[in-house]
Protein backbone atom coordinates (compact mmCIF):
# COMPACT_ATOMS: atom_id res chain seq x y z
CA UNK A 1 0.00 0.00 0.00
CA UNK A 2 2.94 2.39 -0.29
CA UNK A 3 2.11 3.73 -3.97
CA UNK A 4 -1.61 4.69 -2.09
CA UNK A 5 -2.60 8.03 -0.87
CA UNK A 6 -3.03 8.85 3.06
CA UNK A 7 -6.66 9.21 2.34
CA UNK A 8 -7.07 5.90 0.29
CA UNK A 9 -4.58 3.56 2.24
CA UNK A 10 -6.85 4.75 5.49
CA UNK A 11 -10.06 3.39 3.32
CA UNK A 12 -8.26 0.23 2.57
CA UNK A 13 -6.81 -0.50 6.28
CA UNK A 14 -10.94 0.14 6.90
CA UNK A 15 -11.92 -2.01 4.56
CA UNK A 16 -8.99 -4.76 5.66
CA UNK A 17 -10.38 -4.76 9.39
CA UNK A 18 -14.27 -5.00 8.46
CA UNK A 19 -13.44 -7.75 6.31
CA UNK A 20 -11.85 -9.65 9.39
CA UNK A 21 -14.29 -8.34 11.79
CA UNK A 22 -16.90 -9.79 9.47
CA UNK A 23 -15.35 -13.16 9.59
CA UNK A 24 -15.02 -13.46 12.89
CA UNK A 25 -18.82 -12.89 12.99
CA UNK A 26 -19.80 -15.39 10.53
CA UNK A 27 -18.00 -18.22 13.28
CA UNK A 28 -19.65 -16.19 16.33
CA UNK A 29 -23.45 -16.18 14.60
CA UNK A 30 -22.91 -19.79 13.83
CA UNK A 31 -24.77 -21.47 16.42
CA UNK A 32 -27.83 -18.92 16.80
CA UNK A 33 -27.97 -19.15 12.44
CA UNK A 34 -28.97 -22.93 13.24
CA UNK A 35 -32.54 -21.78 14.55
CA UNK A 36 -33.33 -21.30 11.10
CA UNK A 37 -35.13 -17.87 11.76
CA UNK A 38 -35.53 -15.41 9.05
CA UNK A 39 -33.87 -12.31 10.55
CA UNK A 40 -31.06 -14.90 11.31
CA UNK A 41 -31.02 -16.08 7.34
CA UNK A 42 -30.59 -11.79 6.44
CA UNK A 43 -28.16 -11.30 9.06
CA UNK A 44 -25.61 -13.98 7.42
CA UNK A 45 -26.55 -12.41 4.18
CA UNK A 46 -25.87 -8.96 5.63
CA UNK A 47 -22.34 -10.19 6.55
CA UNK A 48 -21.32 -12.03 3.43
CA UNK A 49 -22.75 -8.58 1.60
CA UNK A 50 -21.15 -6.47 3.70
CA UNK A 51 -17.65 -8.48 2.81
CA UNK A 52 -18.16 -8.45 -0.56
CA UNK A 53 -18.47 -4.71 -0.70
CA UNK A 54 -15.36 -4.31 1.88
CA UNK A 55 -13.44 -6.15 -1.58
CA UNK A 56 -14.76 -4.15 -4.20
CA UNK A 57 -14.56 -0.78 -2.12
CA UNK A 58 -10.69 -2.06 -1.88
CA UNK A 59 -10.25 -2.63 -5.41
CA UNK A 60 -12.08 0.45 -6.71
CA UNK A 61 -9.10 3.18 -4.12
CA UNK A 62 -6.34 0.34 -5.39
CA UNK A 63 -7.04 0.71 -9.20
CA UNK A 64 -7.78 4.47 -8.66
CA UNK A 65 -4.07 4.96 -8.28
CA UNK A 66 -2.85 2.17 -10.69
CA UNK A 67 -1.45 2.65 -14.16
CA UNK A 68 -3.40 0.21 -15.79
CA UNK A 69 -5.03 0.79 -19.12
CA UNK A 70 -8.44 0.83 -19.06
CA UNK A 71 -8.45 1.78 -15.45
CA UNK A 72 -11.23 4.42 -16.41
CA UNK A 73 -13.62 1.92 -17.96
CA UNK A 74 -13.03 -0.83 -15.09
CA UNK A 75 -13.25 2.41 -12.33
CA UNK A 76 -16.88 3.09 -13.43
CA UNK A 77 -17.64 -1.00 -13.72
CA UNK A 78 -16.42 -1.06 -9.82
CA UNK A 79 -18.05 1.91 -9.19
CA UNK A 80 -21.16 0.69 -10.78
CA UNK A 81 -21.92 -2.08 -8.99
CA UNK A 82 -20.22 -0.87 -5.80
CA UNK A 83 -23.05 1.87 -5.91
CA UNK A 84 -25.88 -1.15 -6.03
CA UNK A 85 -24.35 -2.91 -3.32
CA UNK A 86 -24.35 -0.40 -0.96
CA UNK A 87 -27.91 0.08 -1.49
CA UNK A 88 -29.11 -3.49 -0.61
CA UNK A 89 -27.12 -3.08 3.18
CA UNK A 90 -29.77 -0.99 4.49
CA UNK A 91 -32.33 -2.93 3.16
CA UNK A 92 -31.37 -6.16 4.78
CA UNK A 93 -30.95 -4.14 7.92
CA UNK A 94 -34.26 -2.25 8.04
CA UNK A 95 -35.99 -6.12 7.04
CA UNK A 96 -33.62 -7.75 9.73
CA UNK A 97 -35.14 -4.61 12.38
CA UNK A 98 -38.96 -5.38 10.78
CA UNK A 99 -39.07 -9.16 11.58
CA UNK A 100 -37.13 -8.21 15.39
CA UNK A 101 -40.32 -5.18 15.57
CA UNK A 102 -42.95 -7.41 14.43
CA UNK A 103 -42.11 -11.66 14.86
CA UNK A 104 -43.87 -12.07 11.54
CA UNK A 105 -42.37 -13.59 8.90
CA UNK A 106 -44.72 -13.48 6.23
CA UNK A 107 -44.64 -9.53 7.12
CA UNK A 108 -40.78 -9.68 5.58
CA UNK A 109 -41.46 -11.51 2.40
CA UNK A 110 -44.25 -8.90 1.23
CA UNK A 111 -41.93 -6.35 2.68
CA UNK A 112 -39.21 -6.86 0.54
CA UNK A 113 -40.83 -6.60 -2.94
CA UNK A 114 -41.78 -2.58 -2.71
CA UNK A 115 -38.92 -2.11 -0.61
CA UNK A 116 -36.67 -3.46 -3.53
CA UNK A 117 -37.56 -0.03 -5.58
CA UNK A 118 -35.00 1.68 -3.93
CA UNK A 119 -32.17 -0.57 -5.48
CA UNK A 120 -33.82 -0.80 -8.59
CA UNK A 121 -33.68 2.72 -8.21
CA UNK A 122 -29.98 2.57 -7.89
CA UNK A 123 -29.64 0.45 -10.81
CA UNK A 124 -31.49 2.46 -13.40
CA UNK A 125 -29.67 5.69 -12.18
CA UNK A 126 -26.12 3.75 -12.60
CA UNK A 127 -27.02 2.75 -16.15
CA UNK A 128 -27.84 6.61 -16.71
CA UNK A 129 -24.46 7.49 -15.43
CA UNK A 130 -22.57 5.36 -18.10
CA UNK A 131 -23.69 7.71 -20.74
CA UNK A 132 -23.69 10.94 -18.81
CA UNK A 133 -21.30 10.95 -15.85
CA UNK A 134 -24.12 11.90 -13.54
CA UNK A 135 -22.69 10.50 -10.60
CA UNK A 136 -19.24 10.01 -11.35
CA UNK A 137 -16.85 9.99 -14.41
CA UNK A 138 -13.01 10.41 -15.43
CA UNK A 139 -11.65 13.44 -16.21
CA UNK A 140 -9.81 15.02 -18.69
CA UNK A 141 -6.84 14.72 -16.94
CA UNK A 142 -7.61 10.88 -16.10
CA UNK A 143 -8.67 11.18 -12.43
CA UNK A 144 -11.58 9.89 -11.58
CA UNK A 145 -14.20 12.19 -10.18
CA UNK A 146 -17.44 12.43 -8.25
CA UNK A 147 -20.11 14.73 -9.80
CA UNK A 148 -22.34 17.23 -7.73
CA UNK A 149 -25.32 14.74 -8.18
CA UNK A 150 -23.53 11.99 -6.38
CA UNK A 151 -25.57 12.37 -3.42
CA UNK A 152 -28.36 10.66 -5.19
CA UNK A 153 -26.97 7.56 -4.72
CA UNK A 154 -27.69 7.53 -1.18
CA UNK A 155 -31.38 8.10 -1.29
CA UNK A 156 -32.57 4.74 -0.39
CA UNK A 157 -29.73 4.73 1.86
CA UNK A 158 -31.88 7.48 3.72
CA UNK A 159 -35.20 5.84 3.14
CA UNK A 160 -34.14 2.69 4.70
CA UNK A 161 -32.51 4.10 7.50
CA UNK A 162 -35.50 6.29 8.47
CA UNK A 163 -37.85 2.64 8.46
CA UNK A 164 -35.13 1.03 10.42
CA UNK A 165 -34.93 3.51 12.77
CA UNK A 166 -38.73 3.73 13.37
CA UNK A 167 -38.13 -0.14 13.75
CA UNK A 168 -35.05 0.23 16.24
CA UNK A 169 -37.46 2.80 18.13
CA UNK A 170 -39.87 -0.16 18.83
CA UNK A 171 -37.37 -2.79 19.57
CA UNK A 172 -34.88 -1.50 21.78
CA UNK A 173 -33.99 2.82 22.37
CA UNK A 174 -30.24 1.53 22.96
CA UNK A 175 -30.79 -0.14 18.81
CA UNK A 176 -31.30 3.82 17.62
CA UNK A 177 -28.48 4.96 19.75
CA UNK A 178 -26.08 2.88 18.28
CA UNK A 179 -27.49 3.47 14.57
CA UNK A 180 -27.29 7.18 15.15
CA UNK A 181 -24.21 7.71 17.22
CA UNK A 182 -22.62 5.26 13.87
CA UNK A 183 -24.86 7.61 11.38
CA UNK A 184 -23.31 10.63 13.22
CA UNK A 185 -19.68 9.13 13.06
CA UNK A 186 -19.97 8.46 9.46
CA UNK A 187 -20.77 12.21 8.68
CA UNK A 188 -17.56 13.49 10.85
CA UNK A 189 -14.99 11.22 9.32
CA UNK A 190 -16.70 12.71 5.86
CA UNK A 191 -16.24 16.25 6.98
CA UNK A 192 -12.77 16.23 8.83
CA UNK A 193 -11.40 13.36 6.29
CA UNK A 194 -12.80 13.97 3.12
CA UNK A 195 -12.88 10.86 0.77
CA UNK A 196 -11.57 8.35 3.52
CA UNK A 197 -13.92 5.09 3.67
CA UNK A 198 -15.35 4.05 6.46
CA UNK A 199 -18.61 2.73 5.20
CA UNK A 200 -18.08 -0.86 5.44
CA UNK A 201 -15.88 -0.58 9.05
CA UNK A 202 -18.92 1.15 10.28
CA UNK A 203 -21.74 -1.00 9.06
CA UNK A 204 -19.50 -4.13 10.45
CA UNK A 205 -19.47 -2.17 13.76
CA UNK A 206 -23.17 -1.86 14.02
CA UNK A 207 -23.98 -5.51 12.84
CA UNK A 208 -21.63 -6.58 16.16
CA UNK A 209 -24.31 -4.46 18.34
CA UNK A 210 -26.86 -5.97 16.72
CA UNK A 211 -25.68 -9.39 17.08
CA UNK A 212 -25.15 -8.64 20.74
CA UNK A 213 -28.97 -7.36 20.44
CA UNK A 214 -29.89 -10.39 19.40
CA UNK A 215 -27.70 -12.70 22.03
CA UNK A 216 -29.08 -10.45 24.57
CA UNK A 217 -32.47 -11.04 23.38
CA UNK A 218 -31.89 -14.80 23.28
CA UNK A 219 -30.87 -15.18 26.48
CA UNK A 220 -33.56 -13.98 28.05
CA UNK A 221 -35.81 -16.49 25.95
CA UNK A 222 -34.25 -19.14 27.57
CA UNK A 223 -34.29 -17.49 31.05
CA UNK A 224 -38.24 -17.16 30.20
CA UNK A 225 -38.90 -20.61 29.64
Amino acid sequence: MLWLSNINTGSVIMDIAAFFLLIGMMVNTRLYRQRGRIDDRIYFYLLVLNMVVAVFDTAIYFLDESPVQGKSLMLLGLESVFSILITLLPLLISLVLDYQWHRQEDRVFRLWKPMMVGVVYSVVIVVINWGTGLLYYTDARGVYTYAPAYPLVYVPTVIYTIYSLICGWNINKRLIAAYLILIAARLFLRAFLGDMSSTTFLYAVFLVYLHLQTMNEAFYEEEAQ
